[in-house]
């Protein structure tokens, strides 16, 4: 498997690890806030550095075999710089913040 193979950017969206495919959780109402608390929040104190981006689900390629979509993240800008802007689109490592997973109360019920 590939990370560049384009069904990965389709929906239902998928990460892979482990040597497989897995399916991203589609967030819910309560996902979505939660995600939205954390990104303002870093998105402020990445603002007051003015060294970095803050984001919300930007995939990232570790290697080969492993691609991930943390549902919040941060990048420094010294490692954004190294990157051509397609490179920018596509980080190939991870961010130095990053929050993989953003579990909702009802998520553990699945």
């Amino acid at each position: 498997m590939h990370y560049s193979e384009t069904w990965l950017d389709t929906k239902p969206y998928k990460e892979v690890y482990d040597g497989r495919a897995h399916r991203k959780m589609n967030p819910q109402r309560t996902h979505a806030l939660l995600q939205a608390r954390i990104l303002g929040r870093l998105a402020t104190w990445a603002d007051a550095r003015g060294d970095g981006e803050a984001g919300i689900e930007l995939r990232v390629y570790l290697d080969e075999e492993t691609s991930l979509v943390p549902d919040v993240s941060w990048i420094s800008d010294v490692r954004l710089k190294k990157l051509s802007p397609e490179e920018r689109e596509r980080p190939p490592f991870a961010p130095e913040l990053r929050v993989a997973d953003v579990f909702a109360p009802l998520d553990r019920l699945k």
